[in-house]
């Protein structure tokens, strides 16, 4: 049973979210460990959970951000030790690199509301539903980790989420609410242009139900990687 969740956050309009949501009402005790102002890594205990937050940075940027490389050494070993680990876009980034996977360019930049294709419906577990868009802000892509997993894809980008053991990484964003959205179309306002793959900032904060579906994912799946019941 989690009664702890580790979350480490890479920039400062990059929180948790409805992570946050889901803890508070599980009475897991969200410990947030805010990497862009220095915080250290924490040590964890078997009954802590992991999440590694998304961030606008490469996981090539080292020397601009020197936290990079000891957040991927900190996660393989986490990984070592069995740790629940949840890793959303760059943080998906840094595990998989942690776990040998290369990350490199998409073909094209993936912003906005996309559904994604599950590889293997029936292994998925229960919180990927294929019918409802998630929210997507990423420009690279990791390739599938030795031993792992693939769980879905979408036609730009072919690994959208994996599983190995207990660390899995999504490319994808469940935990967004509409600030997070909002902070993101302001924060990263030069990544919207016109490429395929890219709505607008009006497409992207049109829908202001499009959360609530998302959330209903993620409590299932959060429900499922950090179970809080016996």
């Amino acid at each position: 049973m989690i009664k702890t969740l580790h979350v480490l956050q890479h920039v400062d309009f990059e929180g948790p979210g409805n992570i946050a949501a889901w803890a508070r009402d599980r009475g897991v005790d969200l410990h947030p460990v805010m990497r862009f102002a220095g915080a250290p890594l924490p040590r964890t205990a078997a009954h802590e959970g992991i999440v590694s937050l998304g961030g606008p940075m490469s996981v090539h940027d080292e020397a601009a951000h020197p936290w990079i490389r000891p957040e991927v050494e900190w996660l393989r070993e986490q990984a070592a030790l069995q740790r629940p680990i949840l890793g959303i876009c760059l943080g998906a980034q840094l595990l998989a690199v942690a776990l040998g996977a290369t990350v490199t360019r998409c073909s094209e930049r993936e912003i906005g509301w996309f559904s994604v294709i599950p590889e293997e419906p029936s292994s998925n577990g229960s919180w990927l539903d294929p019918a409802v868009p998630v929210f997507h802000w990423h420009g690279e892509q990791f390739d599938l980790p030795p031993g792992s997993r693939r769980l879905a894809s979408t036609e730009a980008c072919p690994t959208q989420a994996f599983v190995r053991g207990r660390s899995l990484g999504i490319q994808f964003h469940l935990e967004t609410t509409p600030g997070i959205a909002a902070a993101l179309t302001r924060a990263c306002a030069d990544e919207i242009d016109d490429s395929p793959r890219v709505q607008s900032r009006n497409e992207i904060l049109a829908d202001a139900s499009a959360y609530a579906r998302l959330r209903q994912q993620l409590d299932r799946l959060l429900d499922e990687w950090f179970p809080t019941r016996p």
